[in-house]
């Protein structure tokens, strides 16, 4: 019986942690590109009425090299924001740029 409860609470558990994780992309431009920054951006109480600006034009040397910027809530993200009760919620962004 202990062991039912045990992997009910585990699915349930493991469900959840994998549904909250989302990917949001943006495409730019096709072509062959390349990692240029891949960092985290901090938001507090799960990011309500918080917003963060990344310059990926600057960052590609103009905006016309923007091949894609891509913002990610991901598993340790999650991890992070869980472990914190949702004070400090970071998200994962990419910007690649032409090659």
């Amino acid at each position: 019986m202990k062991l039912k409860k045990t992997l009910t609470v585990l699915a349930i558990v493991s469900s959840l942690a994998i549904s909250a994780c989302s990917k949001q992309k943006f495409v730019l431009n096709y072509g062959p590109s390349i990692l240029v920054d891949s960092s985290m951006s901090t938001f507090f109480i799960n990011g309500v009425f918080q917003t963060d600006e990344v310059n990926a034009g600057e960052m590609c040397d103009g905006s016309e090299n923007v091949i894609s910027v891509e913002a990610q809530f991901t598993f340790f993200n999650y991890i992070l924001s869980a472990f914190t009760l949702g004070i400090y919620s970071p998200r994962t962004y990419r910007v690649r740029c032409r090659e």
